[in-house]
C-alpha cells in the first residue's frame, strides 16, 4: 500500500481495484495486517469499491486466485455482504456460475476461517435462491446431504449445518417444496 494521505472518501479512486486484482489483493490483505495507517486507507478503499455490484467479480477473483488465506476469507466476507445488497442485479447467466463455484470451493478449503466466511457467502445466495421459486438450488442440497455424512471431515459438516441452519432460518418455508427430494 501507498503511503497515508489525508484522502477523504470522495477524493479515492478505486476503479483500479475493478480491473486490477493485484491491487486488490494488496488493499484487502492490508485489511489484516496491524499497520494502523494502511489499515485505515484501506478500509475507506473497500468501503468505496463496495458502492457497486461490479464489486462481486472482482470478489471471486480474488476468493479463486489468491495466494493468500486471509485474503480470500475477506472476500468471501464481503462477497456475503455484496451478495445481500446486490443479488438481483446478478445476471441470470451469472447466477448458476457463480453458485458452482461457491460449493467447489468450499468442498476444496482446508481453512476453518475460510471455510466458515465461505458458508457465509452460499448461505447469503442461498437465501436469494430458495425465496425465488423460478431459481432454487438443487446442487446445493445435493452438496449439503454429501458434506454433512458422518464420514466426512468434522470441519467441513460443521459448515454444512451451519448452512443448513441459516438456511432454515432465513427461508424455511421455501424449503418445504424439497423436503422428499432431501
Amino acid at each position: 500500500m501507498s503511503s497515508p494521505t489525508k484522502e477523504s472518501m470522495g477524493d479515492l479512486d478505486v476503479s483500479n481495484l475493478y480491473t486490477n486484482e493485484t491491487e486488490l489483493g494488496n488493499v484487502l490483505y492490508a485489511l489484516t495486517q496491524p499497520n494502523n495507517a494502511d489499515l485505515k486507507r484501506a478500509s475507506m478503499m473497500v468501503k468505496k469499491f463496495l458502492e457497486k455490484p461490479e464489486a462481486i467479480m472482482p470478489l471471486i477473483q480474488q476468493i479463486e486466485k489468491s495466494q493468500h488465506a486471509e485474503v480470500r476469507q475477506v472476500a468471501a466476507v464481503y462477497l456475503r455482504e455484496q451478495t445481500e445488497e446486490f443479488y438481483k442485479k446478478i445476471p441470470a447467466d451469472v447466477k448458476p456460475k457463480l453458485k458452482s463455484f461457491l460449493i467447489a470451493k468450499l468442498i476444496s478449503l482446508s481453512n476453518r476461517a475460510e471455510r466458515l466466511a465461505m458458508g457465509a457467502a452460499i448461505a447469503s445466495v442461498a437465501k436469494f435462491a430458495f425465496i425465488d421459486e423460478s431459481e432454487g438450488w438443487n446442487e446445493l442440497l445435493l452438496a449439503l446431504d454429501r458434506i454433512c455424512k458422518p464420514e466426512q471431515n468434522v470441519e467441513l459438516r460443521e459448515v454444512g449445518y451451519i448452512i443448513w441452519r441459516n438456511l432454515v432460518s432465513f427461508c424455511g418455508g421455501s424449503l418445504k417444496q424439497h423436503f422428499g427430494k432431501i
